[in-house]
């Protein structure tokens, strides 16, 4: 989730583009042992359904990967929810567009205490503390990208 407040006449978007989906070995000029036979996966798909507008990655090896995002516009601020899913067996994309339901909307302030609370038990469980307070901070913004990357089964 991000939010976007405006001021005077402004009218700010957000555009999703996306890159080619290939393996990161391939962008190295060093690495030689790539297989004539690899290809990049099929271009990703931008579309609307269902008031959510979606990117579709479908892979070579099966599957997809689909990242959805929804506008709330109130007042002078707009909020955009995004979520991403994965499949490596069939589509993710009627999951993820269901995980931005419309009942998303009508409390979207749940879902921001639901995840304050979610991380607020998750973070005790890799709590360290080092001499260095720059590290310490560098270690601290690298379990929550973690932790806003996974799903919440992975607590106890």
């Amino acid at each position: 989730m991000f939010q976007v407040r405006k001021s005077g006449s402004e009218d700010p978007t957000w555009t999703f583009i996306p890159v080619i989906s290939k393996s990161e070995r391939s962008t190295f000029s060093y690495v030689t042992d790539i297989p004539k036979e690899y290809k990049p996966n099929p271009p990703a798909q931008i579309a609307y359904a269902n008031n959510v507008f979606y990117c579709r990655q479908p892979m070579l090896a099966g599957g997809d990967y689909t990242t959805a995002w929804i506008r709330h516009r109130e007042h002078a601020e707009d909020t955009y929810f995004i979520s991403v899913g994965y499949n490596t067996l069939q589509s993710s994309l009627a999951a993820t567009i269901e995980t931005l339901s419309a009942p998303l909307l009508k409390n979207p302030q749940g879902l921001i205490d639901r995840h304050r609370n979610w991380w607020h038990q998750y973070y005790p469980l890799s709590f360290v503390s080092l001499p260095d307070a720059r590290m310490e901070s560098f270690y601290w913004i690298q379990q929550y990208k973690i932790a806003s990357a996974t799903r919440k089964t992975i607590l106890p």
